[in-house]
């Protein structure tokens, strides 16, 4: 259910020519720009840009979400609400390319955060970074956002919470 979301985006008229490959077949696409789904255990490029030295921000197992500090954040899964984020980073070894993960704890953690990414898109990077949105630059820091949606309702997911990095440290940028 992400990928469609995230074609429709791409999708349109320019000059980006977006490539839908499996996690497998990109294992080894580290020189590059990805958009990658799902959480470690079911993602090879999820786990790399988890892994990444870039990544300040958050860690993830099967028990939760936590800081890179070890702290366990106060994110679930219920059926009353899943949670998810979006991850931007930019490798250290490739500072020109952008790696993005959107994942989460449950299922709709991860297809809300790539429908948030998808249509949203617009409001996360004008949040982030408010004069660079206005002025037209795009240099985008790396940032997280977390992102909270009912079960089975995509079109629910909202940002609760926003992080970008500020010089190598984490700044909120908004949390709900």
């Amino acid at each position: 259910t992400t990928s469609p979301y995230i074609a429709g985006l791409l999708g349109g008229p320019g000059n980006l020519r977006p490539l839908l490959v499996s996690d497998i077949e990109a294992s080894s696409l580290l020189d590059s720009n990805f958009i990658s789904f799902g959480g470690p255990g079911s993602n090879y490029k999820t786990a790399d840009a988890l892994a990444s030295e870039a990544n300040i921000f958050i860690r993830m197992s099967p028990h939760g979400f936590s800081s890179p500090a070890g702290i366990n954040l106060p994110f679930t899964c219920s059926n009353e609400a899943d949670h998810g984020f979006i991850l931007r980073i930019t490798p250290p070894e490739f500072p020109a390319r952008s790696w993005i993960v959107c994942a989460g704890l449950g299922e709709w953690g991860t297809s809300g955060s790539s429908w948030f990414l998808a249509n949203k898109w617009q409001e996360l990077i004008e949040r982030i970074y408010p004069m660079a949105y206005w002025l037209g630059v795009m240099h985008i820091p790396d940032f997280m956002a977390i992102i909270r949606c009912r079960p089975g309702q995509d079109q629910s997911a909202r940002m609760i919470a926003l992080y970008r990095n500020d010089k190598g440290q984490i700044k909120t940028v908004i949390q709900a």
